[in-house]
């Protein structure tokens, strides 16, 4: 039995559109030209940014720190101008993107029904992510204020999904061994395959899709499903 639940965030516990991914960078690629006047498209440059990071093993800097040191580099500003840029983006246009999420109703519920099982929860997102636009989705979700034992932020993790290392990292933040953990996500490169390479547990929130590399032991079906799954499971040992 598993002490400890993580949950994916997009698509898992808050229902995306297909398009909000390709939505948010748009905006966020204008947002920052304009602030920063930026002629270069930023798409290639984070696709490349995220490149970099992931071939260098055993990071010993925050994630956050890693993505503005890169930022300063290719978009030849300061650091100043750069905080201005993304305070005022996330402060001010991020939430424009909530007409294309939708809340899976009862996930409160669910989740402190989880917790009060003795059971420890985390939130297991994308720490592509920095933590005010973690918690404005969150809010979207219905789920703000939620006492997660852990957020995965971007300020906060040296790795990140896919990495077999996050899942390490996420573990040892909660001071919970990977076997204990059952990790429960949509995505199956990002959520499933590297939690279970690391001896966590899964469960797949499929959204109508099949995959034949996640083992017919993984358990399956909706978020409902997953609840019942983990309520149905007994007290944590």
């Amino acid at each position: 039995m598993w002490q400890a639940v993580g949950l994916d965030l997009d698509d898992t516990l808050l229902e995306l559109d297909g398009d909000f991914l390709s939505r948010y960078l748009t905006a966020f690629e204008s947002s920052l030209q304009s602030a920063l006047a930026v002629r270069d498209p930023l798409h290639p440059i984070w696709g490349d940014i995220m490149k970099t990071i992931l071939a260098q093993p055993n990071r010993a800097d925050f994630l956050y720190n890693q993505v503005m040191t890169y930022l300063l580099t290719r978009l030849h500003t300061n650091r100043d101008a750069l905080d201005r840029a993304l305070t005022r983006f996330y402060q001010e246009e991020f939430s424009r993107l909530r007409q294309w999420t939708r809340p899976r109703y009862g996930m409160n519920g669910l989740l402190a029904a989880i917790r009060g099982r003795g059971v420890r929860v985390a939130l297991v997102t994308s720490p592509w992510f920095p933590r005010r636009a973690i918690e404005e989705r969150l809010e979207w979700a219905g789920l703000e204020g939620f006492p997660f034992d852990l957020v995965t932020a971007m300020e906060e993790m040296h790795a990140t999904k896919p990495e077999p290392q996050y899942y390490r990292e996420v573990a040892d933040k909660v001071g919970i061994r990977p076997e204990q953990w059952i990790m429960v996500g949509n995505d199956v490169d990002e959520d499933i395959l590297p939690a279970l390479s690391v001896g966590m547990k899964a469960f797949w929130i499929t959204n109508g899709q099949t995959d034949p590399r996640v083992p017919s032991a993984v358990p399956r079906g909706t978020i409902y499903d997953a609840g019942r799954y983990l309520l149905s499971a007994g007290e944590p040992k």
